[in-house]
């Protein structure tokens, strides 16, 4: 008869020991690969939203013909019409990145939750003193929208925003060619 042998008490305690020591050094690195993943995301939106931008602001270089006489708009080669400040695309989601920037993954809001939105992006304008409320801009007049991704709240400081300044409700330098907009990330509350 063959005696068939386990593991004893200590070995079985002892591989558990071992196995709780290796998850509790990697779950930290886990829960840190999904900050990470939600960055990138963030990161690659922001990329989007300037690529759009320079290639609206090269056009309206190569076409200026393209501007409308109260030069507030201008026609994309492909026939849509988007609003403009001097040569730059204007800080507005409705009118200019609607038309620059197609993402089936974004919904326009007019609240500041994205948890009831089927996509995985909400977008939402915002006034100059909202912008500069959170040290976003010095300017005192300009365009802005912010994106924030699903299940954040945009007071949550987790979003992508983008801003077009300007000095004048229209041109806003003596050239015509207007302040160049910027987009930046805010991941303090992510």
């Amino acid at each position: 008869m063959d005696k068939r042998q386990g593991f004893t008490l200590i070995e079985l305690v002892l591989v558990i020991v071992i196995l709780a020591i290796m998850a509790v050094v990697a779950l930290p690195k886990f829960i840190n690969i999904q900050d990470d993943a939600k960055l990138s995301s963030m990161k690659a939106m922001r990329a989007a939203l300037l690529s759009a931008a320079d290639l609206a602001h090269m056009q309206i270089q190569i076409n200026p013909n393209n501007i409308s006489d109260d030069k507030k708009s201008f026609t994309l080669k492909d026939g849509q019409s988007i609003l403009i400040r001097g040569e730059y695309a204007d800080g507005r989601w409705i009118g200019a990145f609607d038309k620059l920037v197609h993402m089936d993954q974004v919904t326009y809001s007019n609240s500041d939750d994205c948890n009831d939105k089927p996509t995985n992006w909400c977008v939402r304008e915002r006034s100059t003193q909202w912008f500069s409320n959170r040290g976003y801009t010095s300017s005192s007049e300009g365009r802005g929208f912010v994106i924030y991704p699903k299940g954040t709240n945009i007071e949550d400081q987790c979003i992508v925003y983008y801003f077009t300044p300007n000095k004048a409700t229209s041109i806003a330098d003596t050239s015509g060619r207007g302040i160049k907009p910027y987009a930046n990330i805010d991941t303090t509350g992510c």
